[in-house]
């Protein structure tokens, strides 16, 4: 039988605003063995070592776990071997950047493989890009094959005609968080990635469960068998997770260790997708 699988968000869900992973989940991402964790995040892989190291995993050494990043756009087996990326297409691409040009109230995130780019910097921007650990370049006019697009602003007005921009696009469209804007292509999500991962890695008979507390969690949440979320998630969380979890008293990943049921699923039984 497969271990069960334990997938993650990162921001508000593993690491809190000031960057700090809960002492337990530390010690059990580095010695615990009846699970196989993946984080499941917005972030690309250099914000997630970044977010690792400041704590005290992985030094110096590979990532050693499977992990759906940028929102699905990009994942990694073990030890950062890259497994799949899926860009925008040169149409989407530049469909998006025209937009992003007449909104420069909007601060633009571009997400490559390996390099994060900002467009039209403002308060809000330069906050996300020190919250998420980013190595943010400027924008550059030449770069191609971007993975994921975030837009952030205080402005709810300024979001909404942005919003309305793109709305004929079939993009997949989450908010991380209200004043935060994800773009992946369609189809490309933390629940359809994730499910891709562990069939490729053999653990499709797995018991899946999932933890996270923003809209971008939720495809995550319908393949999962069983859901978790920070009790200061938004209501709109809360009501598709199956359970809370004080994750400033106890940490993440202990309480789900202590409900898990780790003979649940036999061999052989489906995973659930939507």
């Amino acid at each position: 039988m497969n271990k069960p699988v334990i997938c993650f968000d990162f921001d508000g869900t593993l690491v809190n605003e000031q960057g700090v992973i809960h002492p337990r989940d530390v010690e059990i991402l580095h010695s615990e063995d009846r699970a196989v964790f993946i984080p499941a995040t917005g972030r690309p892989l250099h914000a997630v070592k970044h977010a690792f190291q400041r704590n005290g995993l992985f030094l110096g050494r590979p990532i050693p776990l499977p992990m759906v990043l940028q929102n699905g756009a990009v994942v990694y087996y073990p030890d950062e071997v890259l497994h799949r990326y899926v860009p925008f297409s040169p149409a989407e691409q530049a469909k998006l950047l025209e937009i992003s040009r007449r909104h420069r109230q909007i601060c633009g995130l571009l997400f490559g493989v390996n390099r994060v780019e900002i467009m039209w910097p403002n308060p809000a921007g330069l906050k996300m890009v020190k919250r998420f650990d980013l190595d943010a370049q400027p924008f550059n006019e030449t770069t191609d094959h971007y993975t994921k697009l975030t837009y952030i602003s205080d402005s709810p007005q300024a979001m909404a005609e942005f919003l309305t921009e793109i709305e004929p696009m079939p993009l997949e469209k989450f908010f991380s968080l209200p004043t935060v804007l994800e773009l992946t292509k369609p189809g490309i999500d933390k629940g359809r990635m994730l499910i891709g991962l562990l069939t490729d890695l053999g653990l499709q008979t797995s018991q899946i469960i999932a933890a996270g507390d923003g809209e971008n969690d939720l495809p995550m949440f319908e393949v999962a068998d069983v859901s978790f979320c920070p009790d200061n998630s938004p209501a709109s969380i809360k009501h598709h997770a199956d359970a809370e979890v004080n994750i400033a008293e106890t940490g993440l990943l202990a309480p789900i260790l202590a409900r898990m049921d780790f003979s649940r699923r036999a061999a052989g039984s489906p995973a659930k997708i939507r």
